[in-house]
């Protein structure tokens, strides 16, 4: 899950109101289903068939906090925001 702002999507300075809004009222219920999500991850290690059920839970934790403007991409994708954003950065300080 990869924000829409790393896509460089526009978005309608409506829809970013509604989802900074959604995102204050979401908070506290991300917050109690990420320790909910912890412990069940936490639990689903103990066992050999539970481990890859509880990495794509972990992987998942991120949008428990912030669930608006995400977008779901394969991996390559998000490897290759990362390396554009490194790429960034090692430009801007560069001579």
């Amino acid at each position: 899950m990869i924000s829409k702002r790393d896509l460089k999507a526009d978005q309608n300075k409506l829809w970013l109101a509604f989802g900074f809004l959604i995102r204050i009222i979401y908070f506290p219920f991300g917050l109690v289903l990420s320790v909910i999500t912890v412990f069940q991850i936490a639990g689903l290690f103990l066992s050999v068939v539970g481990i890859p059920v509880a990495l794509v839970l972990a992987k998942s934790l991120g949008t428990y906090f912030n669930p608006v403007n995400k977008v779901c991409v394969p991996i390559e994708v998000e490897d290759e925001i990362h390396r554009w954003k490194a790429r960034r950065q090692v430009d801007k300080h560069a001579f």
